[in-house]
C-alpha cells in the first residue's frame, strides 16, 4: 500500500507512469507523504509559490 487511502494510490500510480514531477493536490492523504519514489506531492499554493515566486 503507498498511500494511508488506498483509493488514491491511482494518482500516484498515474503520476509514475507519466513520469510526472509532481502532483498537486489538496488531499490530506496524500500530502503527508510529502515526496514518493521521486515525486514531489504539495499543494496549489506550494506549486505557486515555486512558479511565481
Amino acid at each position: 500500500m503507498l498511500c494511508r487511502d488506498h483509493t488514491d494510490n491511482k494518482f500516484i500510480e498515474c503520476a509514475i507512469t507519466a513520469g510526472a514531477d509532481c502532483i498537486i493536490t489538496g488531499n490530506k492523504d496524500l500530502l503527508v507523504l510529502k515526496e514518493y519514489n521521486g515525486i514531489k506531492i504539495i499543494t496549489a499554493k506550494e506549486y505557486l509559490e515555486i512558479v511565481n515566486p
